[in-house]
C-alpha cells in the first residue's frame, strides 16, 4: 500500500475494517469500481471479490442452517460466485 494515493488508501483500510469485523457486503460497496482510483488497485479490487465471495459464503452457511433436510443442506450455493 505504500505508493497508493492517500484516497485510495483511506478506502482500502475502510474496507479491511469491515472486512475484519465481518461486514462483508458493507466492505464490497466501499471498496467499488465507481470510486475513482480503486478500478485500477489490485489490493481493492481483490478485497472487492474476496468480501463478495465472503458474503456469499455466510449467506450460504445461513440457509443451510434453516434446512433441516441433509440432501438439500448440500444443494445450497454460493450465489456470489
Amino acid at each position: 500500500f505504500s505508493n497508493t494515493n492517500p484516497a485510495v488508501y483511506a478506502q482500502l483500510q475502510l474496507g479491511k475494517a469491515y472486512l475484519d469485523t465481518r461486514e462483508y457486503m458493507r466492505a464490497a460497496a466501499t471498496l467499488s469500481a465507481d470510486i475513482p482510483g480503486l478500478a485500477e488497485d489490485p489490493h481493492a479490487v481483490f478485497l472487492r471479490h474476496y468480501a463478495r465471495y465472503l458474503s456469499g459464503e455466510k449467506r450460504k452457511e445461513e440457509a443451510a442452517m434453516e434446512i433441516s433436510d441433509p440432501v438439500q443442506k448440500c444443494q445450497v450455493k454460493n450465489e456470489e460466485l
